[in-house]
């Protein structure tokens, strides 16, 4: 079922691809930035009430001179004119943001948190300045006359006014002062695919498209263990599998060929072990109710806790999905062509079918000889339904950031869109009764037609029978 186009909302748009969304808790739960793979910074706050946003600042994170990192050891790619170094990966903890780019560079900055409150007096200080004009202006023209010194004296209010902005507009600029370059992590060749922090041992993880994983001290910044595999790692987990208050990390690294690494973290020395396993392709990992939904461009599959296959959900005609997210209670999925589906999956256990010992009447007569039976294989199959679906912009979605009772959409051309899924639900019963309704208009229509056409009928078949009666009665 298709929705009207209700309950999204386009807030604002970077100039590229927005990477990622991030909420601090700059004294106030509604601060937010989202980040392009350009290094482009939005500050904005969001006003639930009124569903929008309020642009803060907008500036960019100044990446190092290529000088620097050339005499550092860092190979510089030649770019075509025009281009930049993309971000290709965005990993945010406590007070920090670790930016993975396509040339292989990992750049983690510090961000120092700004009193929210400054901000606020600053906007409520333009407010007040626009209204003090407004006010003046309606003055002005109800008495429709004003000498040279009251002239005068706007004007030089008017300056005052412009030399306030642009010391605002000054400071606003300074703002990306806040965040800080804290360490320049080198050693990968090719474009970051995952970035992995684990706080228990203090200890940043980054996998390329060269084939390496590195393993950084994020105390020092130094590079405390390197691997160097004959496939791409293109996705990093960890598990703490520890009892006691002693961390023991268990590192999980899927790759796009049939394999998966593990890595003991806790052993001296540490240890790795290569395992093949079932599924492939894996783009995008959501973990529900204990179970890893393991999500490529055809299907989606259902894993264990150990990453071990379980079973296939049987897909929407084989539709090609980019993107797949829970909220709350409901599964969403965003196909190639852009379109969001919410989705239910009705997982039904099936069992290897096993041997027919029905027909040994031997073995029926002589329960005691049977042979143990063999366990049940299970394995889980689903068709996925929709519920209904929409079109969300025009380019595809990288992700959702939920809140509250809504979500952050962002999309490939740099769209933030606000989608509040209560309207849509609405949206979506409204439209459901109206079908019914319609429906059940027609029935009605049907069975009042059909009920005049069984009358007319009847009446003409009277009409007959009292003109037979009438010609018998003259004979």
């Amino acid at each position: 079922m298709l929705l009207p186009d209700k309950g999204v909302k386009l807030l604002f748009k970077h100039s590229t691809s927005i990477i990622n969304i991030f909420h601090f808790d700059f004294n106030a739960p509604n601060h937010f930035i989202s980040l392009s793979d350009n290094n482009e910074i939005v500050e904005f706050l969001f006003v639930a009430e009124e569903e929008k946003v309020l642009e803060i600042d907008k500036f960019h994170i100044k990446r190092p001179d290529n000088d620097l990192l050339e005499r550092n050891g860092h190979k510089i790619q030649n770019l075509k004119r025009g281009e930049y170094y993309k971000i290709t990966q965005v990993l945010q903890f406590e007070n920090f943001i670790v930016l993975g780019y396509d040339d292989g560079l990992i750049l983690v900055y510090n961000i120092t948190k700004k009193e929210l409150n400054n901000i606020e007096k600053k906007n409520e200080n333009k407010s007040k300045n626009k209204n003090d004009e407004g006010e003046e202006n309606e003055e002005a023209e109800e008495n429709n006359e004003q000498s040279e010194e009251v002239k005068d004296e706007n004007i030089n209010k008017e300056n005052k006014n412009d030399i306030n902005d642009n010391q605002q507009n000054n400071d606003e600029l300074n703002y990306s002062n806040y965040f800080s370059l804290y360490y320049i992590l080198l050693g990968h060749s090719d474009e970051i695919l995952s970035l992995c922090y684990i706080p228990q041992l203090q200890i940043l993880i980054s996998s390329s498209n060269d084939s390496t994983l590195k393993i950084f001290d994020f105390t020092t910044g130094h590079l405390t263990h390197f691997f160097k595999f004959d496939f791409i790692i293109t996705k990093i987990l960890y598990q703490n599998i520890s009892k006691t208050k002693e961390p023991k990390i268990i590192l999980t690294l899927l790759s796009s060929s049939p394999l998966k690494v593990i890595i003991n973290l806790s052993a001296n020395p540490i240890s790795s072990n290569t395992q093949h396993f079932d599924h492939i392709d894996i783009l995008q990992l959501e973990k529900i109710n204990d179970k890893f939904y393991g999500m490529n461009s055809k299907n989606i599959k259902i894993l264990d806790k150990n990453l071990e296959h379980e079973g296939t959900l049987i897909c929407l005609n084989n539709i090609n999905f980019q993107y797949f997210y829970k909220y709350k209670n409901d599964f969403y999925i965003v196909d190639n062509e852009n379109m969001v589906r919410m989705v239910t999956f009705n997982i039904k256990k099936k069992t290897k079918a096993k041997e027919d010992n029905k027909n040994d009447k031997n073995k029926k007569k002589n329960p005691k000889n049977e042979e143990p039976e063999e366990e049940e294989e299970k394995t889980y199959e689903s068709v996925i339904k929709t519920e209904y679906k929409f079109k969300l912009g025009e380019d595809n979605i990288n992700g959702f950031y939920p809140l509250n009772n809504f979500i952050f959409a962002f999309s490939r051309d740099g769209s933030l869109y606000l989608i509040n899924f209560e309207k849509i639900q609405e949206g979506y019963e409204t439209l459901r009764m109206t079908e019914e309704d319609e429906a059940s208009l027609k029935m009605m229509e049907f069975l009042v037609q059909n009920k005049k056409s069984k009358k007319g009928k009847k009446d003409k078949k009277d009409k007959k029978d009292k003109a037979k009666k009438e010609k018998k009665k003259k004979k």
